[in-house]
């Protein structure tokens, strides 16, 4: 074969990177599914843990069917999560769920990033920053801060920061690690006097939350006029219908709450905000939720009780998965969306 068809040095290329790729891939699968049998052991006894019967956080009523019941994603705690779907608005919900004093133990450190690694990635916050430059700086409450870069971001940016948590070990080690105090407890625990903060901040945690509509009632109270909300939120769009209860946001028994942008509107508008803008998420849900399912089938076929937690995606699938959400965003939907809000009137 002549030289100007056949290059030994850019093969050879072509081979090292294949090879790099394969090892990535084969490394983490060696990792996550050829563990030895046994190697995670349940972490909780279901059987003891108290539930209460949940409503429509919108209609406020028991009008629902059900859709599936579904395991921990996370973890191996044995039992099953009814998920409904209220008849009346769509909102989708878990019933019976687990009571406020006992749900906190469906928690552990590696779910809460209780670590140097924080929550999320800076690039996470870029859409809420942005909107956020078009305001002078002033007070800014984040609720459910977590382990979160937001607050210390925004004081860099010259923001008056205060944020909530209701996990009081979370909120010790974020005071320590930020010198930001965070106050313990909901919202209302904070203690705000009305319409005295310019911006809240609610990400990651209205899915959480046991009375969304309380919460968000909260928010108005204390908001300024002319303050805005920012909400980033699972969106319950062609992933969750295309994947069931297998979709990632149905985070069972942790997500008592799973809202479609239609759903999450309707709740804005009947706690007095009107949706001013909208980013969706340059993400997708499709790969880490197919690899839950796969973790899953390992251990139904090797009777193993090993942790299902998967954080991060191996690089190649990290790869596709951000070009692939980059690419649904642009038409238009997402399983997250960024909502910024303004009350009504304003």
């Amino acid at each position: 074969m002549s030289r100007k068809f056949f290059n030994r040095n850019k093969v050879q290329q072509v081979i090292t990177c294949i090879s790099l790729v394969w090892k990535n891939i084969t490394g983490n699968f060696k990792q996550n599914f050829l563990m030895p049998l046994g190697a995670y052991k349940p972490l909780l006894d279901v059987d003891n843990i108290k539930f209460e019967k949940a409503k429509c956080a919108i209609c406020d009523g028991d009008n629902a069917e059900k859709l599936f019941s579904a395991r921990d994603k996370f973890h191996n705690y044995g039992g099953r999560f009814t998920v409904k779907r209220c008849r009346d608005c769509g909102l989708v919900y878990m019933d019976p769920r687990p009571t406020e004093d006992t749900k906190g133990k469906f928690y552990d450190d590696e779910y809460t990033f209780k670590s140097d690694k924080p929550s999320q990635e800076s690039s996470h916050y870029l859409p809420v920053i942005e909107e956020l430059k078009k305001m002078k700086p002033g007070v800014i409450h984040d609720v459910g801060t977590g382990n979160s870069q937001f607050l210390p971001m925004m004081r860099d940016l010259g923001w008056d920061v205060g944020g909530n948590e209701v996990d009081a070990s979370l909120v010790e080690f974020f005071r320590k690690k930020h010198q930001i105090d965070i106050q313990y407890g909901d919202l209302k625990q904070a203690r705000h006097e009305a319409k005295s903060v310019d911006v809240v901040t609610i990400m990651g945690v209205l899915e959480h939350t046991p009375d969304p509509k309380r919460l968000l009632e909260e928010v108005n109270r204390i908001l300024k006029d002319d303050g805005k909300l920012i909400l980033y939120c699972f969106n319950r769009n062609y992933e969750a219908a295309l994947l069931g209860r297998y979709w990632l946001g149905y985070d069972t028994p942790r997500h008592l709450y799973s809202f479609s942008e239609k759903t999450l509107t309707r709740l804005l508008k009947e706690t007095g905000f009107t949706v001013c803008g909208k980013v969706y998420s340059p993400v997708t849900t499709i790969f880490q939720s197919a690899t839950w399912m796969i973790l899953r089938l390992r251990n139904a076929i090797t009777r193993s009780q090993r942790s299902t937690i998967v954080m991060n995606l191996p690089k190649p699938l990290q790869f596709l998965s951000m070009r692939f959400g980059r690419v649904m965003a642009r038409l238009g939907t997402s399983p997250a969306v960024y909502l910024f809000c303004k009350k009504d009137g304003q």
